[in-house]
């Protein structure tokens, strides 16, 4: 009996033990649960972070430009669209790519490209609107309308000769031409857009210069490269300038902060500043292109003081010579006589009085 007492006694305690643990198992599953629904909360607010954080990064590429060098290992890769937002704001003209055995300078492609365009409206442009929109002066662009008449691309009167008859000096396109069969043959040629000059003393670049750098950004902006490279000559032949001039051209765009020559002849465009942008002709808004609506304001024009003034002035004359027993033709004419001289409005009443007594 004892032995029995102390069996089940030393039985009792491990039942009670196991019936005590049973709470503990539910409440550590329960604690594991909810440990595993702050994980997976942890890790779903962790991952919608990581997934908007890499999604505007990857808008972000999409969206900038990765670099502006010219050279086969900074080239977009094909499909990227690079706009050159500076085209938007600043005045561009068409330029022609040359050939290497073209006789024409940079004032000749600038004045013919000119011309060349407003030929397909029909319109002869004169000297002084051929000046303003290429950035060259009217003397630079009457002699070489000269030379391009004498060359055979311009007729007497300016106007172009079409078809061109040296088409040799320029690069055509076969499938512009296959395009645009009824087109002229001026619309075949190979162009790129060139920024224009700011007239002015005060502009540190010359038209060589705008011309060597709008070619470049215009190259890097379409991912375009020579298969060769770009070389001096080559930029020589499409800006109409020589080797010698481009070098010098070159140095001054870094030197003035434009680009940087790197190695492999090589360029890096940098963002201008207000002061570089300045150098470029704004581009005009025609007349009545604007958004903005007409108004009318309640005040008076800055001019209209001075016709007032001619206006009370010459009403004061009339009245003056209005009790003379004189014809009111003879006081129209006296009139007539004072008004024609430019500091009438102060001196009206003497030369009134000198007329009045000559007529007397």
């Amino acid at each position: 009996m004892g032995q029995q007492c102390g069996g089940v006694g030393a039985a009792a305690p491990t039942s009670t033990s196991a019936s005590e643990h049973v709470p503990d198992v539910r409440k550590v599953c329960k604690q594991l649960l909810q440990l595993l629904c702050f994980i997976n909360f942890i890790v779903a607010v962790s991952g919608t972070a990581f997934l908007k954080k890499w999604g505007t990064a990857k808008k972000n590429r999409r969206s900038v430009t990765p670099l502006l060098v010219c050279g086969t290992s900074a080239v977009p890769k094909k499909g990227v669209n690079v706009k050159d937002k500076l085209l938007t704001t600043k005045k561009t003209i068409s330029v022609f790519n040359t050939a290497k055995d073209s006789p024409l300078n940079y004032a000749d492609l600038l004045t013919f490209c000119f011309r060349a365009g407003q030929h397909r409206y029909s319109t002869v442009p004169s000297i002084r609107r051929v000046a303003k929109n290429t950035g060259l002066k009217e003397a630079t662009v009457s002699a070489s309308t000269s030379r391009l008449a004498e060359l055979g691309l311009l007729n007497a009167d300016a106007s172009i000769i079409s078809p061109c008859p040296h088409r040799d000096w320029f690069v055509s396109s076969e499938a512009l031409e296959q395009r645009f069969p009824q087109e002229s043959d001026l619309s075949w040629f190979l162009n790129w857009k060139s920024l224009v000059r700011r007239p002015g003393n005060d502009n540190p670049l010359t038209v060589p210069a705008v011309l060597t750098y709008s070619l470049i950004r215009h190259s890097v902006h379409n991912t375009w490269k020579p298969n060769g490279g770009w070389t001096h000559d080559y930029l020589a032949v499409l800006t109409g300038t020589n080797p010698k001039t481009v070098t010098a051209v070159l140095d001054k765009l870094e030197q003035l902060g434009f680009l940087m020559v790197l190695d492999g002849m090589r360029f890096r465009l940098f963002q201008l500043r207000e002061s570089q942008l300045a150098c470029f002709a704004d581009k005009v808004t025609p007349s009545g292109g604007s958004s903005e609506p007409d108004e009318i304001v309640n005040d008076f024009g800055p001019g209209s003081e001075a016709l007032e003034r001619d206006h009370r002035e010459r009403a004061a004359l009339v009245e003056y010579l209005m009790p003379f027993p004189l014809a009111d033709k003879v006081k129209r004419r006296i009139v007539e006589r004072i008004t024609e001289r430019n500091d009438w409005r102060d001196t009206w009443r003497d030369l009134a009085k000198k007329c009045v007594a000559a007529c007397m």
